[in-house]
């Protein structure tokens, strides 16, 4: 697991990559998931994700 960027974190699961942010105590939403094909994360999967993170913690 790491951080991402301020609550979005990213868990690796063999190739695939799951973001995710943690609300609400112990509550863990899953956001945007992609299977690692280079070294560094897309930037337009990071964004994605952020846009999920961003709907969520609004309502």
């Amino acid at each position: 697991m790491r951080q991402i960027k301020d609550k979005l974190w990213e868990i690796k699961i063999s190739q695939a990559r799951i973001f995710y942010v943690v609300i609400e105590g112990n509550k863990m939403v899953l956001l945007h998931a992609y299977k690692k094909q280079s070294q560094k994360v897309p930037q337009h999967e990071i964004e994605t994700a952020l846009r999920c993170m961003k709907d969520i913690l609004r309502n």
